[in-house]
């Protein structure tokens, strides 16, 4: 069975520009065998990037090397099911897709501490390299 890890815009952001934690997210992420995120993630990640200072071509070359799971009607209806009702709904978006990968999943990558508490109380492993 081949290991999985979903990392979400938070994370992926640190990989395009310079922030705390970057250089420890570009070592674990270098590391890993699949990384995985939803199609929202890459969406999320370009629109943050897009206020900063960066360079395009390294953003495309980090978002081509990760694998996007679509956002289908399935993890649609399982978002809509995350609780607690608080949780941002693209944040449900991003749990429901990790939830689907089932017993590949090695870690759900974020450093949104509100995010990484939900995904801890759903069962996943988080990491939140630093």
């Amino acid at each position: 069975m081949t290991s999985i890890a979903y990392i979400d815009a938070s994370a992926l952001v640190k990989l395009v520009v310079a922030e705390p934690e970057s250089l420890e997210m570009a070592r674990w992420y270098i590391e890993c065998e699949r990384v995985a995120t939803s199609r929202i993630g890459i969406i999320e990640t370009r629109r943050a990037v897009a206020r900063r200072p960066h360079d395009p071509v390294h953003l495309d070359r980090v978002l081509n090397g990760i694998e996007v799971i679509s956002v289908t009607a399935r993890f649609g209806e399982r978002a809509a099911e995350i609780s607690p009702s608080s949780v941002r709904t693209l944040d449900a978006i991003h749990l429901a897709t990790a939830l689907g990968i089932g017993a590949s999943l090695t870690s759900f990558v974020t450093y949104d501490d509100r995010l990484a508490d939900v995904a801890r109380a759903l069962g996943l492993p988080v990491v939140s390299p630093v």
